[in-house]
């Protein structure tokens, strides 16, 4: 061991307030008496006797010689160096053996073999090797105290202290070790039950899904038979056979028209539920997204969640929008997994871009308007409304409209603005002259 020097010695006996602010553990042998900062200046009679037996003990063993170890064994060297104590310099402690650049060598040597064996070795049995150091510095920790209070001039409070610390700081840091292990056991139980949780909720949520589709299916097969008796009493009503025969006919073609929409709104009723779930069950697999290119308004493509494929409106960067019944909604271009039928994409997507979008519907029974007025609304609600409006205008082969959105602050003139630029059935659009309204109104051309 190195001899402090004079400064460092000076620096032990002059710091008391560092002494006191460590709170060290009490020597194992020393009964129920801890050293602690309250108690090591009025430590019980058996402390100070148990440190000068071990004192003694050191004193009767000073000025031996003490060989290296290397690899586990003994090794004598051809020159030695005194260790001298620093409170007695005549004392001397022990004749080391001053090792030769071959013994650094063939230490460094013992330690790389000795390395993959330690590195192999499992955690729980270096635990256990290091509470068994543990245990031997508790065994000996007197003996150990007095030898560093002659080798560095502690006083003896400060030397037990010391070694007492370095065992309890070897057995905190495994006692946190176990710690550890216990909590990632406790986490380990806590995600198994968070898993049979979810399997519970699963199948409570298949089970309310089918209830759910049952009782769609139930009500409309009451109102279609409710419309059929209905249809069927006002028939039965007429008495002039020409108009008996016009209005059974006429009756039978809404019955159809409003069975096929009743079908198409349960339908999409039915998507909506069970695409919203897909990924809390995490039933999502990952599919390979489709090409922006394919994605040509018009065709039907297949969408993640939904079983049947939906009608592909527009699309807008990196979302589009698609129909599905009377439902529409706005999704990521991810979440398109494929087109129905590659042919008639291919089609499609070989039609100029300035296409015409012609529409064969039978004549409703009333006049479509030609403005529409979304004054008041907000900028979502307008483009909505609006979005249904060109709509039934286009069935009604009509060319040109009118919206009136008034002046305000402008931010729904603008938003209309850019809803209708990308609309798939406006040709173009203008503001109203100024003596017709000026910026107050838009004048959409429809696609002829």
């Amino acid at each position: 061991m190195a001899k402090p020097t004079v400064k460092q010695r000076s620096a032990h006996k002059t710091r008391p307030a560092a002494i006191a602010s460590r709170a060290k553990a009490k020597p194992a042998a020393g009964g129920s008496f801890r050293l602690t900062y309250a108690t090591m200046f009025d430590p019980p009679p058996h402390l100070h006797e148990k440190f000068e037996k071990a004192l003694a003990g050191v004193k009767g063993s000073l000025g031996r010689e003490h060989p290296m170890w290397i690899g586990g064994k003994e090794r004598a060297a051809a020159e030695r160096f005194e260790d001298r104590s620093s409170i007695n310099t005549n004392w001397i402690l022990g004749a080391f053996a001053k090792g030769a650049a071959q013994d650094a060598t063939d230490a460094l040597a013992a330690a790389r073999a000795a390395f993959p064996a330690w590195s192999r070795m499992r955690w729980q049995e270096r635990v256990r090797l290091l509470r068994k150091v543990v245990a031997l510095i508790e065994k000996r920790v007197y003996e150990i105290s007095a030898a560093l209070a002659l080798e560095v001039g502690k006083n003896r409070m400060e030397a037990l202290g010391d070694v007492q610390e370095a065992a309890d700081l070897i057995a905190y840091l495994h006692r946190s070790r176990d710690e550890l292990d216990r909590m990632k056991q406790q986490m380990a139980a806590e995600m198994r039950a968070l898993e049979d949780e979810r399997r519970k909720l699963r199948t409570e949520w298949t089970e309310r899904q089918r209830r759910r589709i049952e009782e769609l299916e139930q009500k409309f097969a009451e109102m279609q038979k409710r419309m059929e008796q209905e249809v069927s009493r006002i028939v039965e009503g007429m008495k002039e056979r020409e108009l008996r025969a016009q209005m059974e006919k006429q009756a039978r073609r809404k019955v159809a028209a409003a069975r096929s929409e009743a079908r198409e709104e349960m339908n999409a009723a039915v998507v909506q539920t069970l695409s919203e779930s897909q990924a809390d069950l995490g039933t999502v697999a990952p599919v390979e997204p489709v090409s922006a290119e394919r994605l040509v308004p018009g065709v039907r493509v297949r969408v993640r969640g939904f079983p049947q494929a939906v009608v592909l409106r527009r699309v807008d960067g990196s979302t589009a929008e698609v129909e599905a019944g009377p439902l529409r909604m706005k999704l990521s271009l991810d979440e398109i997994t494929g087109i129905e039928g590659e042919r008639a994409a291919a089609k499609a997507a070989a039609t100029p871009a300035n296409r015409s979008v012609t529409v064969h519907a039978e004549p409703g029974e009333g006049a479509i308007a030609d403005e529409i007025n979304v004054i008041g609304l907000t900028v979502e609600e307008a483009t909505s409304r609006v979005d249904k409006f060109l709509d039934e205008a286009a069935l009604a082969n009509k060319l040109r409209v009118r919206i009136i959105h008034g002046h305000g602050t402008g931010a729904l003139r603008r938003g209309l603005g850019e809803f209708l630029a990308g609309h798939p059935l406006v040709a173009g659009s203008a503001f109203e002259s100024e003596e017709h309204g000026g910026k107050a109104i838009t004048i959409v051309d429809l696609q002829s």
